[in-house]
């Protein structure tokens, strides 16, 4: 059920036209600032949902994620700052938007690909 929660969640992070960080950006880069917690809320959903797959643990429902995930063994680096600091960009620094959510997304896709979890692209076949 792990790797299937994996590779469901994974091409909404990236590669899907529609990925979570897509939105995210193009709602910062029109300044709309209603849809902004709208798109942060599915990438952090999808996040969290591979995390706790990844880590072959229950996801704990919506209470708390930061806390209960710190508790994981293997999690990216510094994924709680980096998280708190997408939540906490401003109409100010919409600029922000872009980079942040890639340094959210991307640590946690390489530590999938460290361990060997990342799925395969969009198309390829598993050799397993």
């Amino acid at each position: 059920m792990a790797q299937a929660i994996i590779a469901l969640n994974v091409p909404l992070l990236r590669g899907h036209i529609n990925a979570r960080p897509v939105q995210l950006k193009r709602a910062a880069g029109r300044g709309d600032i209603v849809a902004m917690p709208m798109a942060t809320t599915r990438l952090l959903d999808s996040y969290f949902d591979v995390l706790f797959a990844f880590n072959r643990r229950p996801h704990p429902g919506e209470k708390k994620l930061l806390t209960l995930a710190a508790a994981l063994p293997l999690t990216p680096p510094d994924f709680a700052a980096d998280i708190e600091r997408l939540l906490s960009l401003t109409s100010d620094t919409l600029g922000e938007v872009p980079g942040q959510t890639e340094r959210v997304v991307g640590a946690l896709l390489e530590l999938l690909a460290a361990h060997g979890q990342l799925p395969p692209a969009w198309g390829e076949e598993r050799s397993d």
